[in-house]
């Protein structure tokens, strides 16, 4: 399977910064959406191609926090990861690279409660 990676997320700085500035709209969306849901204690959940962390930090972690659950950051890039952990760190979360597609894949033996995928298709280039 192939991945293309954008330029944006080569820069992991950039991108931070990116998402930052354009962060209002999303974040009124991401709050609709997560405020429809019901979360329970202890669930754990996946923040597939967390980019960032921006979402596991500012979204899931005070969910995780208050229900003693746990969230997972997954994402293929590293530069992506190094930020993640760099920027938003939180107790309550996890950050991991790897390849959710690949039979490597860091978390292939872990379940979730819940699956987030934000911002991530766009950088998808096989929908089979």
């Amino acid at each position: 399977m192939s991945y293309q990676i954008h330029r944006g997320v080569r820069h992991a700085e950039k991108y931070k910064n990116l998402r930052e500035t354009e962060k209002e709209g999303a974040d009124v969306l991401l709050q609709d959406i997560i405020s429809s849901l019901t979360f329970r204690q202890g669930e754990t959940i996946l923040d597939f191609g967390c980019g960032e962390g921006t979402l596991s930090k500012r979204h899931l972690a005070p969910i995780a926090e208050k229900l003693n659950g746990q969230v997972i950051g997954l994402d293929i890039s590293s530069a992506q990861i190094a930020a993640a952990k760099k920027y938003n760190e939180h107790a309550h979360v996890e950050y991991v690279c790897g390849d959710i597609f690949s039979v490597e894949n860091p978390l292939k033996e872990r379940k979730f409660d819940k699956i987030f995928c934000v911002f991530v298709l766009d950088y998808h280039t096989d929908y089979s």
